[in-house]
């Protein structure tokens, strides 16, 4: 419902600028809270990131087989797919990163500590690199995503190191 009031309101309906994505920010905080207070994380196993792939690529084969029927089909069956691709990939990141990642060094408390200045912020980087990229851009957009994601996030990261060794701020963040 929300996806369908944006398409007909316009991108930037009352002032939301994704107010489709809110029910799913809502639902994935929820479960957030559920995984939390069930111990869903250390449950977590090699059989659930098997359904998570499984899912993901059953939902992006499938939006591929109906944009190839009909374009309109692919376009209506989006906030259904969509779905089941963020619970896939939810569920096979997360146990990838819990059996591979999830370590405790310098780097790791660092961007923990800078993560929410970086998110706050990475506007700014993203508008940024992209404004300086654009007359190098190619035709290629895995290249353009490359270079400007990878560098974008890099400076979000070190604008937040900064915003939170500054006194003021390092209490908000």
């Amino acid at each position: 419902m929300f996806l369908y009031l944006q398409n007909v309101g316009g991108y930037n309906l009352m002032g939301f600028r994704s107010l489709g994505n809110f029910p799913a920010y809502i639902a994935m905080f929820c479960l957030g809270i559920q995984a939390y207070k069930y111990q869903w994380l250390d449950k977590l196993s090699v059989k659930h990131a098997i359904v998570g792939i499984c899912m993901w690529l059953l939902a992006f084969i499938t939006m591929f087989y109906l944009h190839a029927i009909n374009s309109e089909y692919a376009s209506s069956s989006y906030v259904l797919i969509r779905g089941f691709t963020a619970i896939g990939m939810s569920m096979f990141v997360l146990y990838v990163f819990k059996n591979f990642f999830n370590n405790n060094n310098y780097w790791t408390k660092w961007l923990s500590r800078t993560a929410f200045a970086a998110y706050v912020f990475q506007d700014i980087a993203l508008y940024s690199v992209a404004k300086i990229y654009q007359p190098l851009m190619t035709q290629t957009p895995l290249i353009n995503f490359v270079v400007v994601g990878i560098s974008s996030v890099i400076i979000a990261f070190a604008l937040a190191g900064v915003i939170c060794k500054t006194p003021k701020l390092k209490k908000i963040f």
